[in-house]
């Protein structure tokens, strides 16, 4: 739909057609830098996500080959930061279906944005569980909702497709995909350290450690502190891969 608009003012290039995945992946930087200061609150961690986003060379890839993974990433930002307020405010129950609206604009992008979706769920499954009964009734019911909100205009999203064509697009898609990923990748642990190597591409190698004894010392202080609001960020990383 982007591109379809986009051509109606800039043309059919092949530049005019990249300029919504290109205005994605700038727009990923601020939402980034958001989400960190969401989490942290200060102001040197949002400086420091924001810059990791410029200087990330998949992400610049993503935001030039108009495959629409800048707008996956974008949404999955989005719906990070909806979920963080719908977990502080859980008898909000528009916030929820916020965050629902928001999956199922990534899921129209790119259906894999089921995964992330999934890994907030459980996150907040996991803040269900640590809360009292009155917090736990609340985060149900307005996980609930937003849940809800994401299947069905998901449903809707697709439906002309389903009515035009039945589920064989979608089955042809899913064939294709496990084709590729049969003769690029032989076990999960290669897919692992190859999305790893995605991240970590064309990066120093100093960087790649800095960061990743970050990564580490973020998910051991969220699991000592027992924050459950931080774990979103390990719900989204670890759930698709796994």
């Amino acid at each position: 739909l982007s591109v379809w608009a986009v051509g109606r003012i800039a043309g059919h290039s092949p530049a005019a057609l990249r300029i919504p995945a290109f205005l994605a992946g700038i727009l990923l930087i601020p939402a980034t830098a958001w989400l960190a200061w969401t989490l942290s609150r200060r102001m040197s961690v949002a400086l420091l996500s924001g810059l990791a986003v410029c200087c990330s060379s998949a992400l610049i890839e993503y935001s030039v080959n108009a495959r629409g993974y800048s707008m996956l990433a974008l949404f999955a930002v989005f719906a990070a930061l909806a979920l963080l307020h719908a977990l502080q405010q859980p008898q909000r129950r528009w916030r929820w279906i916020a965050w629902g609206m928001i999956g199922a604009a990534g899921m129209y992008t790119i259906p894999i944005m089921a995964m992330p979706v999934l890994g907030m769920t459980a996150v907040s499954a996991a803040a269900a569980l640590s809360a009292d009964a009155d917090q736990r009734a609340l985060i149900v019911r307005g996980l609930g909702w937003g849940s809800a909100a994401c299947i069905l205009l998901s449903f809707l999203a697709y439906l002309p497709v389903l009515v035009v064509c039945g589920l064989e697009p979608f089955a042809k898609s899913q064939e294709m995909g496990f084709q590729i990923l049969g003769q690029q990748i032989s076990s999960p642990m290669q897919m692992v350290f190859g999305t790893l190597a995605l991240w970590a591409r064309h990066a120093p190698l100093l960087l790649v450690i800095v960061v990743s004894l970050g990564t580490l010392a973020y998910f051991l202080q969220s699991f000592r502190a027992r924050e459950t609001n931080r774990w979103i960020l390990l719900g989204i990383v670890v759930v698709p891969l796994l």
